[in-house]
């Protein structure tokens, strides 16, 4: 809500500054406008990356957690450990 409160203000107020410099000198014009638009794309292009970046990433995520295969019951309730217990490591000994 915030960002779009300000994207109109600036707006409204590029837009201003382009009417007053075209009454006054068109070449000033061109460049508010200019740097107007510019503003504008920068401000919708950065979301949409920032956007893509993150359903890339979680795409990247899924596709992942599908290779892992699926998990048997007996793994779910009590996993097996990683490393031996200290009985293991005596037997061995």
């Amino acid at each position: 809500m915030e960002s779009t409160r300000w994207t109109v203000l600036s707006g409204l107020g590029a837009m201003g500054a382009v009417a007053l410099a075209s009454a006054i000198w068109p070449n000033v014009a061109a460049v508010v406008s200019g740097l107007f638009v510019t503003v504008l794309l920068v401000m919708s292009v950065v979301p949409v990356a920032l956007a893509g970046r993150w359903i890339r990433g979680e795409l990247a995520w899924r596709r992942e957690l599908r290779a892992l295969g699926p998990v048997s019951a007996e793994q779910a309730v009590a996993p097996e450990p990683v490393a031996p217990t200290l009985a293991e490591l005596r037997e061995s000994a």
